[in-house]
């Protein structure tokens, strides 16, 4: 087809019997630079015909619109939902020195694990050259349809609490074990739960007060956080970035669990809770809380 007939105002295009048709020369080489995909596929018995008739054929089957350039076609897939969640990306046909072709699929926006399937079903359908059995797209799973299905596989290797243990001590024993781990991570991580957990804008003001004064006043919560507040020692930098972050956290669970019973003791339902300041845990934090102030250059 000419240009000037592409053009031309009669010109028209039967859109059942067209297929995407490149020459030897509209397909570029692999730039010597380019970062290609680890999900590219080369294709080594298949002819340049039957992969760009194929690659159309499957996009008009799936009712994909594509926007066809010098070997490329830009895509847009509603990933067969109702929710709007659109799945852009870019089919790039190259060629190797060899003489062979390769396929890549390069997803521009839209949800990951609907652009697994799609690629999949696309390279499928170029090696094989079959058609689907239907029309519809090849993912009608959304990411939490996927996440779904994850948690109900792992679902019986979860040990359920009894129906006696209420939500805000089993969310407290989480919070344990993943303090007590040896890992800096699992600590962080068990570190932001109870940040949440003496959140009153995140639980119920009850587990919120629940779980502050069992911080407070527990001999053994105040041992596993009293660990935070240790002076650091000499390390990488790394390592001091790290144990500041977990030691400012700490810091903020004691200021919302302190702040959380001073706005709710006094009430018939809440009653006061004496802090003894003296022991060794508050003094280790308020050692800490001045060593921050006087290295403020360091640790601001």
């Amino acid at each position: 087809i000419s240009e000037e007939d592409k053009t031309s105002s009669s010109f028209q295009l039967p859109a059942k019997d067209w297929v995407w048709k490149l020459t030897e020369d509209e397909v570029l080489a692999v730039p010597i630079y380019h970062p290609m995909e680890r999900t590219a596929r080369r294709f080594q018995d298949l002819s340049l015909k039957d992969i760009t008739q194929r690659i159309s054929g499957f996009l008009k089957e799936q009712s994909i619109p594509a926007e066809y350039t010098l070997g490329r076609v830009s895509c847009i897939s509603d990933n067969g939902t109702s929710d709007n969640c659109l799945v852009k990306f870019v089919i790039q046909l190259w060629k190797t020195a060899e003489g062979h072709y390769i396929v890549e699929v390069q997803r521009r926006q839209g949800c990951c694990l609907a652009m697994q399937t799609i690629r999949h079903e696309l390279l499928e359908a170029i090696q094989s050259g079959l058609k689907s059995d239907d029309g519809r797209h090849p993912c009608p799973r959304t990411t939490c349809d996927i996440v779904q299905s994850l948690m109900e596989q792992q679902a019986h290797q979860l040990k359920k609490p009894e129906a006696t243990t209420s939500c805000t001590a089993v969310a407290l024993e989480l919070a344990e074990q993943l303090l007590d781990s040896d890992r800096l991570d699992s600590q962080r991580l068990g570190l932001e739960s109870l940040c949440s957990l003496t959140n009153p804008t995140q639980v119920l003001l009850c587990d919120v007060d629940q779980v502050s004064r069992s911080l407070l006043t527990e001999d053994s919560w105040q041992e596993r956080l009293g660990h935070f507040f240790v002076a650091h020692k000499e390390c990488d930098a790394q390592c001091v970035d790290f144990d500041t972050t977990l030691s400012f956290l700490a810091l903020k669970v004691l200021t919302q669990a302190v702040e959380s019973l001073s706005s709710s003791c006094g009430c018939e339902d809440n009653p006061k809770v004496a802090l003894n300041l003296h022991n060794s845990f508050w003094s280790q934090v308020l050692r800490s809380l001045y060593h921050q102030v006087t290295t403020a250059t360091q640790r601001p």
